[in-house]
């Protein structure tokens, strides 16, 4: 009778980003589960073709080509292991089958890791790490059949093929971007620490449609072997746009492709991707052959500034003046579609003002046959023109506050998450000279509606020092319709600190005296 073993291991994945429907490979745990060391257990993480989602992979795997076909009966236990750990996932039971069948449901265990993440990331991740435990009862190894040696071969054979895999990361920080030249090609060299690899060659060029273009250059002996090569754009907040995924194999010494963004959206969203006119390109490429997985590679690269100009805007603060005083928002239309009454109507926009774009917002400008340019309307959820005039007037012309009107700045709220930060900015500049007796109301809202609440707590102990100016007037009454919790809160400190003054008259009249 066959013993019966019993035994944990446990296996942790550093820095665990989840991205769905992106190709994972990662280090994996094996553990031996017999004295002959013929059978080990691997958990690995991988992208699921069927479902198309990441999963852990618990997957028996034979260590050895034996002559015959064994079978072996397993029961796995997995748990997403959480802060608390008391999360249990779910009982799994496999077994290999007499005939030397390669069914994946008989020799993997799959774990969702969508389900577990999607819940409540914090909990499940301390510290940016996703810890997977696995107990495994099962019986030993029994040799079922002898095959004849002229069958044996891959077929047959339970073991799989692991692949080494280098990570290789390098961030294009593109100086002047708006003056990237179609003529100009970058260089860049991506040397790997392993002696196995030569120093591939990366070009980055524009071509005549307005697209970046990568080249990749392999060595000789780079030849034949398995990459993986993704590349992003890094927003101003450091969030990562994926661009694209590629997989091949090197036959080819040289394989050139587009990155497929065109410099004229990243020039029109330059609030979300530009730093003082810089563009940060991030790429990650992963090189694997049939060896042991080896440490994550990281590298970064600055390229040189580029030189020959790109038709843009150069001098964008004369071009807003001039719009502004003749009010000719004319290059644009922007078809906006109203919820409430279930219509669209077109607001007109100048060129411009494609750099105060937010994710949410959607300007491109189209090409015509003959090559011009030509506006092209889509949908946004920008409110009117006249949000934008004000998020200019904030951002380009040094504007204040004080030229902004109180339900403009709202609906510009609301609408417009770019404004949020500018105006927090000039309230704390000069909030001391907004706070009066006739602006009170309007510094209160503008502080809350821009989330500075070390601003509302003055704005609110203001109103408390002026009580007997404040409350019962019609400027007060009407802040009441318009924000009702914040003059709850107010209200709230105001009857806190009556009742604190009256116990603490009450404590020293009844208190005996010394």
């Amino acid at each position: 009778m066959a013993r019966v073993k019993d035994f944990t291991f446990e296996w942790q994945i550093e820095n665990f980003s989840f991205v769905r429907g992106m190709l994972r490979s990662a280090p994996f745990t094996a553990f031996p589960i017999d004295k002959d060391a013929k059978w080990q257990l691997q958990l690995s993480l991988k992208l699921s073709p069927a479902i198309g989602r990441d999963i852990c992979v618990i997957g028996l795997h034979r260590v050895v080509n034996h002559k015959g076909i064994e079978i072996l009966h397993l029961e796995y236990r997995l748990t997403v292991v959480t802060l608390d750990e008391s999360f249990k996932a779910k009982n799994y039971k496999c077994s290999f089958p007499r005939d030397g069948s390669r069914n994946e449901e008989n020799k993997m265990a799959l774990l969702d890791v969508n389900k577990y993440l999607k819940m409540r990331k914090a909990s499940y991740l301390p510290s940016d790490t996703l810890t997977v435990r696995c107990w495994v009862t099962g019986n030993e190894a029994i040799p079922v059949k002898r095959l004849p040696r002229s069958d044996v071969g891959p077929k047959y054979c339970l073991a799989r093929t692991w692949f080494k895999v280098e990570r290789a990361a390098f961030s294009a920080c593109m100086d002047n971007f708006s003056e990237f030249s179609e003529d100009e090609i970058v260089e860049m060299r991506i040397k790997s620490a392993s002696h196995n690899y030569q120093p591939l060659f990366v070009e980055l060029s524009l071509s005549d449609q307005g697209m970046i273009m990568m080249r990749l250059v392999f060595e000789r002996n780079a030849l034949g072997k398995r990459y993986t090569f993704r590349w992003y754009l890094l927003h101003v907040w450091g969030m990562k746009t994926l661009l694209g995924c590629r997989e091949y194999s090197t036959n080819l010494r040289e394989i050139e492709f587009p990155i497929n963004v065109s410099k004229r959206y990243i020039l029109g969203s330059r609030n979300i991707f530009l730093v003082n006119d810089e563009l940060s390109l991030h790429c990650e490429l992963l090189m694997a052959e049939p060896q042991e997985f080896s440490k994550v590679e990281k590298m970064e690269w600055n390229l040189p500034p580029l030189h020959k100009k790109w038709p843009f805007p150069s001098d964008i603060r004369n071009q807003l003046l001039h719009a502004l005083e003749e009010e000719k928002f004319t290059d644009v239309e922007i078809k906006r579609k109203n919820t409430m009454f279930a219509d669209e109507y077109t607001v007109k926009a100048h060129s411009v003002i494609l750099s105060l774009q937010s994710p949410k917002c959607g300007l491109f400008l189209a090409r015509d046959s003959s090559g011009e340019e030509i506006p092209t309307v889509v949908q946004t959820t920008i409110a009117d023109i006249s949000i934008l005039r004000w998020a200019i007037y904030l951002q380009y012309m040094d504007g204040d506050v004080d030229g902004l009107s109180l339900d403009n700045t709202i609906e510009l709220f609301r609408n417009h998450d770019i404004v949020r930060p500018l105006v927090k900015a000039k309230l704390k500049k000069n909030f001391e000279i907004l706070l009066d007796l006739n602006n009170y109301c309007r510094a209160l809202r503008l502080s809350f509606e821009s989330y500075a609440w070390d601003l509302v707590k003055i704005a609110q102990e203001f109103v408390l020092r002026n009580e007997q100016v404040v409350f019962g007037t019609a400027q007060w009454r009407r802040f009441e319709q318009q924000c009702p919790d914040l003059v709850s809160d107010t209200m709230a400190m105001y009857a806190e600190r009556k009742l604190f003054a009256s116990s603490k008259t009450r404590l020293l009249q009844y208190s005996p005296s010394f």
